[in-house]
């Protein structure tokens, strides 16, 4: 049987795409150009239960625990792994927590923090 399309209308089947959150918390499905990633379309997500397979080594699952599943409703959250929210230099957390010092200028920054920014 053959699929008939509307003429602005093309399969999402197999395209991969990055689901993000806009600043006005709303997902959406981006694709990139993949010879130029400045150029991206995004896309509102209609579906109610659009399937989704994580390919992102970047990425964890975090259990709730009784109480916190009761009152969200939810099993946990889906969020960067603690190697990357905390490790290191590289920490996430960690980077958050240096940007004042950063903004008041770099000098100040790596005094504070170390030459590579180890504590």
């Amino acid at each position: 049987m053959e699929r008939t399309f509307q003429p602005n209308e093309r399969s999402a089947h197999n395209v991969k795409g990055y689901l993000l959150r806009g600043v006005d918390g709303q997902l959406f499905f981006r694709i990139y150009n993949e010879a130029d990633r400045s150029k991206y379309k995004d896309y509102l997500i209609h579906h109610h239960d659009l399937q989704v397979v994580i390919t992102d080594d970047y990425s964890s699952f975090y259990e709730y625990d009784e109480k916190k599943k009761e009152d969200e409703g939810m099993d946990g959250y889906i969020n960067y792994p603690s190697r990357v929210l905390t490790g290191g230099k590289h920490g996430m957390l960690r980077r958050q927590k240096e940007a004042p010092a950063l903004a008041q200028g770099q000098e100040r920054a790596n005094t504070e923090v170390g030459p590579a920014g180890d504590t």
